[in-house]
């Protein structure tokens, strides 16, 4: 997908503030030190992925569930068990110096930021405020997001997966925070069958990461349609980067890495309009997150 600038002019980029960070000394050494793992044959990286750790380590956790919400989950609470003293030296190599690892969780907080805000937003002029996540993983999210509102604002929230699994631990960590979402068992280009009330908000964050070009557009043209006039998705897209190689070969993790001018593209030819379309990316540059508005004109 080439750049076309005029296709593009208006969409907003912005950089999110630091959050989450490296060393300053691994800022400067990070760009060889990528460079090199990525050049690793596959052997070789998962070898020095795993080197170091027990079979229930971070690293091995990861290994065994790349692309699931287990290993996205591992990352996201990798602080909380490292505060703890449980994690292993293996543990706190990878999450605490791979720009992959912790970049997601400065995602995770970003995503939450706009959630929170979006929904207070709409709230101003309706409610409930009706959210739905597709492909929802693990979904913490948007269970933080609304579960940090402290009941300020009625949110109902529908969670649509193909994994029953992914379903269960979404279930379980929102009846943990108060949450009591409903679920569906189902893919994401079905989201219309579960929004007879259309949603005001539809968070995807992370799914595109998985979906060729010819089906992300005519899903994202699905959720437009979806989704009512003024309403909101949320949605999110890896960036190539220096450590892909290695996520890809090493821990065999292979996604879809578009630049977020490609991510931008995608959501215009699905009806999006430019000027309605803000992109933030993630302090460290690994992910690039949408925020796109659909006109509150267009049914």
């Amino acid at each position: 997908m080439k750049r076309n600038n005029l296709f593009l002019q208006g969409v907003k980029i912005e950089k999110a503030p630091p959050s989450e960070m490296p060393p300053f000394f691994w800022k400067v050494l990070h760009p060889l030190v990528a460079t090199f793992l990525s050049w690793l044959p596959p052997k070789i990286a998962q070898a020095l992925f795993l080197a170091g750790g027990s079979e229930n380590s971070d690293t091995h956790v990861v290994a065994k569930n790349p692309t699931t919400h287990i290993a996205v989950e591992t990352m996201y609470t990798y602080p909380h068990r490292h505060a703890a003293g449980n994690t292993s030296f293996s543990d706190d190599l990878w999450e605490r110096y791979l720009y992959n690892a912790i970049d997601v969780r400065n995602r995770l907080r970003l995503v939450e930021q706009e959630l929170q805000h979006l929904i207070l937003l709409i709230a101003k002029q309706s409610i409930p405020v009706r959210v739905v996540s597709v492909g929802c993983g693990s979904a913490r999210a948007v269970i933080e997001s609304i579960a940090s509102l402290n009941g300020r604002v009625r949110v109902d929230l529908s969670l649509i997966d193909i994994s029953r699994n992914a379903l269960t631990f979404a279930e379980i960590l929102a009846s943990q925070l108060g949450i009591n979402p409903s679920t569906y068992r189902d893919f994401a280009q079905n989201i219309a069958k579960y929004s007879l009330n259309r949603p005001h908000i539809v968070e995807m964050v992370g799914l595109l990461d998985y979906i060729a070009n010819k089906e992300a557009v005519p899903l994202i043209s699905e959720i437009f349609k979806t989704i009512v006039p003024g309403g909101y998705l949320v949605t999110c897209n890896i960036v190539p980067n220096l450590e892909q190689g290695f996520v890809t070969k090493g821990i065999r993790w292979k996604m879809i890495y578009r630049r977020p001018e490609q991510l931008a593209q995608l959501l215009i030819e699905a009806g999006f309009s430019p000027s309605n379309i803000r992109l933030i990316i993630t302090p460290l540059g690994i992910h690039s997150l949408a925020i796109c508005q659909k006109p509150k004109e267009v049914a």
